[in-house]
């Protein structure tokens, strides 16, 4: 779990580099992403914290950002699912990271309140279908900073479009 309300950009590099046979504490992630009272950036000045911080922590894969518009187009999701299969099956399988926009009223991750908005990092671990379903862990789960972390299970799927979706108008790291 996030060990603060604003950690899900920490806990997701913590819980992914835990993956890829590498320990950093949610903390030490939090300072190398830069990551304040607002949360983690998906981009800033010096570019994309997410995927810097992973390559700079371990050697098994190179990430990189990729930004998605507000609506992905079917191409898009096709690119996903494409990326999703080729980072689980790579070098012994790698995660990736995919940064939620949730719109109060539309679609959520499982157990996130559909009547907020919501931005967050969470760590896409491997897939069904040739890709069509995404599994995915949320350190939202067991988060005691978070009134609403019991509705949320720690490991769940969800087709990729709907993935997709939520990601849309920020991105993912692959």
């Amino acid at each position: 779990a996030q060990v603060r309300g604003y950690y899900c950009g920490p806990a997701t590099v913590s819980e992914m580099l835990a993956q890829l046979g590498r320990r950093v504490s949610q903390r030490a992630a939090a300072r190398e992403l830069k990551t304040n009272r607002s949360g983690t950036n998906w981009s800033d000045d010096a570019g994309y914290p997410v995927p810097d911080v992973l390559n700079m922590n371990q050697k098994k894969n190179n990430y990189v950002a990729v930004a998605l518009p507000w609506s992905p187009t079917s191409g898009q999701v096709r690119a996903f699912e494409t990326d999703l299969v080729a980072d689980v099956n790579h070098n012994g399988g790698v995660p990736l990271a995919g940064n939620a926009y949730e719109v109060a009223g539309g679609p959520h991750l499982v157990g996130n309140p559909l009547n907020q908005t919501i931005f967050h990092w969470f760590d896409i671990r491997g897939y069904k279908n040739f890709g069509r379903v995404t599994d995915y862990e949320d350190s939202v789960h067991g988060a005691a900073s978070i009134g609403w972390s019991a509705a949320v299970p720690a490991y769940s799927s969800m087709s990729s479009r709907a993935i997709v979706d939520i990601i849309g108008a920020r991105g993912y790291d692959w």
